[in-house]
């Protein structure tokens, strides 16, 4: 019986980001997607099966929480989905805002990618 991929979307405007988090995940029951804008993330997640979405918060500068806004998108175009969000600039308020919005988990840059293979393994 064939194994399952997991189809993992990462979202960052750091390219080095998206692409350091491809290489350290990627495993033969794993299909890594990468995004660098909000836009592209949707259009993946209006057209692939995506069980995991690991996205920043903020795009677009200091007061840009455009991976908030992609929690309701993705939420809507895939029920089910486990979103983690990531932010070098955490506070309480900014989580709490994430949670609400529905986001699964929460990382804080920089983060130890223990953390998040313990993250993906809950949700599988």
């Amino acid at each position: 019986m064939p194994v399952e991929r997991e189809t993992i979307l990462i979202v960052d405007d750091d390219s080095e980001v998206t692409e350091g988090l491809a290489l350290a995940l990627a495993e033969p029951s794993r299909t890594i997607i990468t995004c660098n804008d909000v836009e592209s993330a949707q259009v993946v997640l209006e057209r692939t099966k995506v069980g995991t979405m690991v996205t920043d918060v903020r795009f677009s500068g200091p007061f840009g929480f455009e991976g908030l806004d992609v929690v309701l998108h993705a939420l809507e175009k895939a029920p089910g989905i486990r979103i983690i969000l990531m932010s070098g600039n955490a506070t309480p308020e900014l989580e709490s805002e994430a949670f609400r919005r529905g986001a699964s988990a929460f990382l804080q840059k920089p983060f130890g990618l223990e953390s998040l293979e313990l993250l993906l393994q809950e949700a599988s």
